[in-house]
């Protein structure tokens, strides 16, 4: 017997597995309800990801913008030299 005569023999309804297919309408509640399952754990996995992405996203502006005020920080002028040698001392250096 060729391959494709035992493939279509199985395939072939017979009162022996007949009783394989009596229970279709729970078979189809079983596969509804795994889709669903399936759907919300894909669900899950993929807002899981975007949260980490979205985490990861914030460290780094977050590590960029530390970066730049602690530049701004070495980098700002004291308040001796914003004043110049013109300008009137203000009211709250009195002395």
């Amino acid at each position: 017997m060729a391959k494709n005569e035992i493939r279509i023999r199985k395939k072939i309804i017979s009162p022996d597995n007949i009783d394989q297919h009596k229970n279709y309408s729970s078979i189809i509640k079983k596969h509804e309800k795994y889709l669903k399952l399936q759907g919300l754990l894909r669900f899950i996995i993929f807002f899981t990801i975007a949260v980490i992405f979205m985490v990861i996203v914030l460290f780094v502006l977050w590590r960029v913008k530390e970066e730049q005020y602690k530049k701004m920080i070495k980098e700002k002028p004291s308040t001796s030299e914003v004043r110049g040698t013109n300008d009137p001392p203000s009211e709250t250096s009195v002395g």
